[in-house]
């Protein structure tokens, strides 16, 4: 079975849904090259991750600055399957 990459474009930022073993690699490459991320868009809670809709979530920058956003689970229903 193919896995069907699923993003969503806000302006400058990108949300991708991944599963639980992608997560958990790209997460320990981000805490490991020490990269500011944090369970929410705002980066109010710097160093944590999303545990809301049944899944992780974190939101990070890229080198260029966009906002990116990695999800284990989408927030509505009916999205698809996630990069595997």
């Amino acid at each position: 079975m193919t896995a069907m990459l699923v993003t969503a474009m806000f302006g400058r930022s990108r949300a991708t849904r991944v599963t639980e073993e992608l997560f958990d690699a790209a997460y320990a490459r981000l805490v490991g090259s020490r990269i500011e991320h944090s369970a929410d868009p705002r980066m109010t809670q710097p160093g944590t991750v999303n545990t809301a809709h049944c899944g992780r979530g974190v939101c990070f920058r890229d080198p260029t600055g966009h906002f990116l956003e990695m999800l284990t689970h989408s927030y509505l229903t009916g999205q698809g399957e996630p990069v595997r």
